[in-house]
């Protein structure tokens, strides 16, 4: 961070989940913390926000847990606004839709010098939710997305100015800590397939005709059905990643699958599309392409190991979280020095 700046800056953190603040942004947030910020977290009340607290940082519940309870999501606003007029940030950053417009409204009317938002997956499919993201814009300094999809979106629909918006390369991340091959030889070596699929993502209504196509070129394929997160332990027993999931914005697994050395195929996404190299460290795949391309992957044990040797060096290159962070806290640097703040 710019050392010649002021320290001990309010800011604070809105978002629908604690959760999601506490497994990614944790330790950039420590080190806000560390270097001087006065560091605040706004979220509706679940046992991580009490971790937060335990942490040393300041919190605020709000109400409106739910997603679809507007009183509750109401009634935080002015929660919001008091906590801005009584601290005066230096800095508000919201996330998530409804929560990055109550914050950045609540900012705004509170004179908060900076004021960004992060919202993944857009949806412009009604002129109503094009006409509010453009007023959610006008309350903002800074509009940070995570894929270059958004990006187009968000200046072809002159949604925000060019001199907003703010791309995160390589999105959320992840820690690749957490997800690194047991055997961190980087030469290929090509391997039979074993043919065991993990499949994450939401459920689609086509799966099984997948498995049965898959299952005509490769008889012995075993599929691990996923509800929730993959994990290190589930990837390093698998020869492919697969998700049918047309709506992923995050990418999470696929950056770890790709961290982990398995290959990923995917339907085409926000998601896939950031994570993938087409053909190159992974495939990206219509809908009714998919099967097709799961078998022609696990159909060629060298170009698989190529691949994964090439899907783990571009997680190295683009998806550390560490590297993400430094990303963000040089776009706050910029947008708190062109404040004089």
């Amino acid at each position: 961070m710019n050392p010649s700046r002021p320290r001990r800056h309010p800011l604070v953190y809105v978002a629908p989940r604690a959760e999601d603040l506490l497994a990614e942004c944790l330790p950039r947030l420590t080190r806000l913390r560390d270097e001087g910020f006065a560091v605040c977290i706004a979220t509706p009340h679940t046992p991580a926000l009490d971790d937060f607290a335990g942490h040393g940082f300041e919190v605020r519940p709000l109400p409106g847990r739910d997603r679809w309870n507007v009183a509750g999501q109401l009634a935080a606003y002015p929660i919001l606004q008091a906590q801005f007029l009584e601290d005066r940030p230096a800095l508000v950053h919201g996330f998530g839709a409804p929560w990055a417009w109550i914050a950045a409204y609540a900012a705004h009317r509170a004179s908060v010098p900076a004021v960004l938002a992060t919202i993944e997956d857009h949806d412009f499919s009604r002129p109503i939710r094009v006409r509010s993201y453009r007023k959610l814009a006008q309350w903002l300094h800074g509009y940070v997305v995570h894929h270059e999809a958004d990006l187009r979106e968000l200046l072809d629909r002159e949604v925000a100015s060019r001199h907003q918006v703010e791309l995160l390369l390589g999105g959320r991340g992840i820690d690749l800590h957490a997800f690194a091959p047991d055997d961190e030889e980087l030469v290929p070596v090509p391997r039979p397939p074993r043919a065991r699929v993990v499949l994450g993502g939401r459920p689609s209504a086509g799966l099984e005709a997948v498995k049965r196509q898959v299952a005509r070129a490769h008889p012995g394929v075993g599929w691990l059905d996923v509800e929730g997160p993959v994990t290190a332990p589930m990837l390093a027993t698998m020869d492919a990643f697969v998700s049918l999931d047309s709506t992923d914005a995050v990418g999470t697994d696929l950056m770890a699958a790709a961290a982990m050395r398995i290959i990923a195929v995917a339907v085409e996404s926000a998601a896939a599309r950031t994570v993938i190299v087409d053909h190159e460290t992974g495939r990206i795949a219509q809908p009714d392409a998919v099967a097709k391309a799961i078998s022609e992957v696990l159909g060629d044990p060298k170009r698989m190991a190529d691949m994964s040797i090439r899907a783990r060096a571009r997680a190295e290159q683009r998806f550390d979280r560490t590297q993400i962070d430094e990303q963000l806290l040089t776009i706050y640097d910029r947008l708190l020095d062109a404040k004089n703040l």
